[in-house]
């Protein structure tokens, strides 16, 4: 676990002797700049075996960006002659490199990229997460201190996605209409709402159905107030009229609020708990 905490904090030290406008170019290197980033793994461990470390760090910074085809660099390592802890990273890693808008790599995916057995993997990605190099949210893994970077037109369609929803209130357009209006194409406008939705500015009710997290909030409010005025129970009718939805958005809306605990299910009516 030390050696992969050590790693985690400086397996990427051999940048210094990379160009910095290589390091922050925003788009995809020229295969010479990629021959001049390639180096950093080996600088790094260069630099690192001035060190006395007391446990193996030097192998996982020298192995993080191998593959296990072969096919990576610096030294063209393959199968388990990499240490799992540098699969593993480098794995992740180049889930990022590939999935700029994705919030990490679902555990089994990044299983099956390391070709490692199961309690193998899991004892790894364990001693990963103990020494903070990958952090795990629910099935999905990402390295740790990671943050997803939008490119301009990105961040502009994730503010669009955000007011669109924010000025309707309950009465949400389709979601369909709003991704068809932003300026990036479908795949990525998809993916800048599961931004949206993991970081919880939009809430999903039911399948293509969500709001944002100011209109779930004035949500419970409307009923918390109905309650106090009118009792606990709470027919469709009346919550149509308070929210003044249709019974297309009312059904989703008690069914969302009965899984939140807010109401439960009694016959045709809520009772508000």
């Amino acid at each position: 676990t030390e050696a992969l905490r050590a790693a985690s904090v400086l397996h990427d030290i051999g940048k210094l002797a990379v160009p910095e406008h290589i390091i922050s170019k925003p788009g995809k290197l020229t295969p010479e700049e990629f021959e001049k980033m390639k180096i950093h793994p080996t600088v790094g461990a260069e630099i690192l075996e001035q060190v006395d470390f007391p446990y193996p760090v030097v192998p996982i910074v020298r192995a993080h960006h191998e593959k296990w085809d072969g096919s990576g660099y610096p030294n063209g390592l393959a199968g388990e002659a990499i240490p799992i802890g540098a699969r593993i990273l480098a794995a992740v890693e180049q889930f990022h490199l590939t999935n700029p808008l994705s919030s990490g790599i679902a555990k089994e995916d990044l299983r099956g990229r390391t070709k490692s057995r199961p309690e193998v993997f899991r004892g790894a990605l364990a001693e990963l997460v103990a020494a903070r190099a990958v952090t795990v949210s629910g099935d999905l893994v990402q390295k740790s201190g990671r943050e997803i970077a939008l490119l301009p037109e990105e961040a502009r369609a994730k503010e669009l996605i955000e007011q669109e929803f924010e000025r309707a209130g309950l009465a949400v357009p389709r979601l369909d209409e709003v991704l068809a209006k932003l300026p990036v194409e479908a795949k990525r406008a998809q993916k800048i709402l599961q931004i949206l939705l993991s970081e919880k500015t939009l809430v999903k009710v039911a399948q293509d159905l969500v709001f944002h997290q100011n209109a779930v909030a004035k949500l419970r409010e409307l009923v918390a107030n109905y309650k106090k005025a009118n009792g606990e129970r709470l027919p469709i009718g009346a919550f149509k009229d308070m929210t003044g939805v249709t019974r297309k958005y009312a059904i989703p809306l008690l069914e969302f609020l009965d899984r939140e605990r807010v109401t439960r299910r009694v016959g045709d009516e809520r009772v508000i708990l």
